[in-house]
């Protein structure tokens, strides 16, 4: 597998670069302004921190790692992966949390309300993140491949490779982990996101009917006049407000499914259904371009995350636009304070003085000589 860079150390860069400005706007709009600190935005802020970081420190580490650039330490490059590791985690679990607070606040808003104070929230959110530290420490702590290798063969006594050795996940995490990693956490969480979703489209979809019919015995249907009949056209403003969610919720879901599927499906390949511990000099039964696609269809997903919990939010899509608006109200005010200024100066050099205060200054000439007179 000596072909392993490519296309993922080209995407993953661009990645990187959106990870940090998606996810740092994100971070920005909802920690500044206070009318958005509610509990789902607190998970949302919590999922934006954990991309952010991915996309700052993690990915460039690991491009850096799989290029030698940080050397060719086993070690160094164990603890990459075990923090990339965690940081991923992090972001998964945290979407799953997301999930699960949109199933309490549609299907038991009462429930919603007493337990998930922000208090709660916080103590949710640090417990994620506790727990996905801890399991990306393990192979640092001794759940790792590299016991395995017999690294002398390739190490001269002098201190120096004999042979290049590749830092990839495979050459430092054992079969085991991985089955612990991918089949033991992200399968579970599609499982448990797809109930959860597919419970709030139900739910919605049994009490839309009702909900229409209400707004419609309480005359909140409209007239309009068209070619001399009369047609009703009733508000159902609320009711595209819930297939608009129900469609977002539905791409959050499908995309995140399809973004980590290829890779699991890469290293249940690669490990010949994890029943070998170790893959290092194991030839893959499928090319290499296809785990490229799919660890960057996986580092994808923390591009798209802020876009589709932050700016699919309405209300953090309204203050990131008036946050636009003011930033290009105080450029245009700054930009032609500017240009007066250039306006009032001569080409002598020296600076003319306001044409108020000149008229200010000869009305004050002309009050002192009446007075005088």
């Amino acid at each position: 597998m000596n072909e392993q860079v490519g296309l993922k150390h080209i995407t993953l860069p661009v990645l990187s670069v959106l990870m940090v400005f998606g996810n740092g706007m994100l971070i920005f709009v909802i920690g500044r302004h206070k009318t958005l600190w509610t509990v789902t935005n607190f998970f949302v802020l919590s999922l934006a921190l954990s991309d952010f970081l991915l996309g700052l420190f993690i990915v460039p580490l690991l491009v850096a790692a799989e290029e030698g650039v940080l050397g060719q330490s086993p070690h160094i490059c164990l603890r990459v992966f075990s923090v990339a590791i965690a940081q991923t985690l992090i972001s998964c679990l945290t979407l799953m949390a997301i999930a699960l607070e949109r199933y309490l606040a549609i299907t038991r808003p009462l429930q919603h309300h007493a337990f998930l104070t922000t208090r709660n929230a916080f103590v949710i959110i640090l417990c994620c993140w506790i727990y996905c530290i801890a399991v990306g420490a393990l192979p640092w702590l001794g759940w790792n491949a590299l016991g395995g290798q017999n690294l002398s063969e390739t190490m001269p006594a002098n201190g120096s490779l004999a042979r290049p050795w590749l830092c990839r996940y495979h050459t430092v995490v054992t079969g085991s982990y991985v089955a612990f990693m991918y089949p033991g956490h992200f399968v579970p969480l599609w499982i448990v996101m797809l109930i959860l979703y597919a419970q709030i489209y139900l739910r919605s979809r049994h009490h839309v009917p009702k909900d229409k019919a209400r707004r419609m015995s309480i005359s909140l249907t409209t007239f309009a006049k068209k070619g001399g009949a009369f047609i009703r056209r009733s508000s159902s403003w609320r009711l595209k407000e819930n297939w608009r969610a129900l469609r977002i919720l539905a791409v959050v879901v499908g995309y995140f499914v399809l973004s980590w599927l290829p890779v699991v499906v890469w290293y249940c390949m690669l490990y010949k259904g994890f029943t070998i511990n170790s893959a290092v000099g194991v030839q893959p039964s499928l090319p290499y371009w296809f785990y490229n696609i799919g660890i960057s269809l996986a580092f994808g997903n923390s591009a798209v995350n802020p876009f589709l919990y932050g700016l699919g939010n309405r209300s953090v899509r309204r203050v990131w636009l008036q946050c636009c608006c003011r930033a290009r109200s105080r450029k245009a005010k700054l930009r032609s304070g500017l240009l007066l200024q250039v306006n009032r100066r001569p080409k002598n050099g020296t600076l003319v003085r306001p044409l108020v205060e000149r008229q200010t200054t000869n009305d004050d000439l002309t009050s002192t000589t009446t007075g005088a007179t």
